[in-house]
């Protein structure tokens, strides 16, 4: 239920504490002004599974994407030019991209419209 007093619990709570960082990053990210081509495509997506949504300059998962977007020309950021946008299946190689420690992609770990437990 949102109260005032939830709100200050969940912002205290050492396991949002540990995520905020990785949070603001992605808020960051798609905030920046970062506009990428559509795609006339529906989707289907499980609310029971987990996706991997990578930017990256190259096919850096093995994994299939369900698309992949292209940085807008017109994009008021081209911070990502040359690079794209995949949402893929989470897989043991998209986990294995989030464990790396590299430049190459922003890998960020998702689950849309989350069942309450």
């Amino acid at each position: 239920m949102p109260s005032v007093e939830n709100f200050v619990q969940f912002h205290q709570d050492a396991r949002f504490k540990k995520a905020r960082p990785i949070r603001d990053e992605g808020m960051e990210f798609l905030t920046d002004g970062n506009l990428f081509e559509s795609i006339e495509e529906q989707i289907t997506l499980d609310s029971n599974s987990d996706y991997a949504l990578i930017l990256s300059s190259n096919q850096i998962a093995k994994s299939a994407s369900l698309f992949e977007l292209n940085l807008s020309q017109n994009s008021p950021s081209q911070r990502f030019k040359g690079q794209s946008l995949r949402l893929c299946p989470w897989s043991e190689d998209t986990e294995g991209l989030l464990r790396a420690v590299t430049n190459e992609a922003i890998v960020l770990k998702i689950r849309f419209f989350p069942e309450s437990s």
